[in-house]
């Protein structure tokens, strides 16, 4: 239910980005630090360059504020695996002595 909110909500989020896009398509002047003079581009354009960055320096800035967890959580799967393997050497190991025992030949006393 979540994922479906959170798809609607970028969805409509989208639609809006777009719509300003295409609305203001009036050149403004542009100016960045290194470049002296002015860069003329769609406000639309700067509009949808601008969160196109900002949306990648969030996401940058959650996976490494999130490393430290990616690594325990990394850790506890190399355990989990390296467990697994070696409870299914000792069922493995549990499974061949139950069937020596039951191959092995039974005495049969006979009653007379």
């Amino acid at each position: 239910m979540f994922e479906v909110i959170r798809i609607c909500l970028a969805l409509l989020f989208a639609l809006c980005l777009l719509a300003f896009a295409f609305l203001n398509l009036d050149p403004v002047s542009f100016r960045y630090f290194p470049m002296r003079a002015p860069v003329f581009v769609s406000l639309g354009l700067l509009g949808i360059v601008l969160v196109a960055c900002g949306y990648v320096a969030g996401r940058f800035d959650a996976w490494l504020s999130f490393g430290p967890l990616s690594r325990k959580a990394r850790e506890k799967r190399r355990t989990i695996r390296r467990l697994e393997k070696e409870r299914k050497k000792y069922a493995a190991a549990e499974k061949t002595e139950i069937r020596t025992e039951i191959a092995l030949p039974v005495e049969h006393k006979v009653l007379k």
